[in-house]
């Protein structure tokens, strides 16, 4: 009788022993962005010498785009939003595509995308940074929809920069 229990025993454990290495591997593309570590807008004072509504910069940043998977991806937008350091949003904006962009597996692009901030974003973004010294701090997230070649759509993971806005 002893026996027979060691042998079922070894027999039911040599059954779920699994052999092979088991890894993970992704069936989608996987996006990361590239780009400065800070935007730096300079924001010009209104005629009353305090930031508005009225006063606002804008710049053109460079975005590298890399596939790491060695999948095809299609970007069909690109969003990205401002939030102060209460974790409140500022600014927001969404650039869709109407041809979606391309990028080749395991390849990169550069998209050149356009950032703003208004006077007033940027006063309640000085308001909570600390000091009320018209140099603004806060953070830029940025995702990214794309299609693979089967047309599944995905997000990015989000992608968290600086900003800083100071007196022009």
């Amino acid at each position: 009788m002893k026996k027979i229990v060691l042998i079922l025993f070894l027999t039911l454990l040599l059954t779920s022993c699994y052999t092979s290495p088991t890894s993970i591997k992704y069936f989608q593309p996987v996006l990361d962005i590239d780009m400065k570590d800070t935007l730096n807008f300079s924001i010009p004072l209104g005629n009353d010498s305090v930031w508005d509504n009225d006063d606002v910069d804008s710049l053109y940043e460079d975005l590298v785009i890399l596939e790491n998977e060695g999948l095809n991806a299609y970007i069909t937008e690109i969003a990205w939003e401002i939030y102060d350091y209460s974790d409140r949003r500022r600014e927001d904006y969404t650039k869709i595509f109407l041809n979606p962009v391309k990028v080749d597996g395991k390849s990169t692009d550069t998209l050149s995308l356009l950032f703003f901030l208004s006077g007033l974003s940027a006063s309640r973004l000085d308001e909570n940074d600390g000091s009320k010294d018209n140099v603004a701090y806060g953070t830029i997230r940025l995702n990214i929809k794309f299609y693979d070649d089967y047309g599944l759509t995905y997000t990015s993971k989000t992608f968290y920069k600086y900003v800083k806005a100071v007196v022009k």
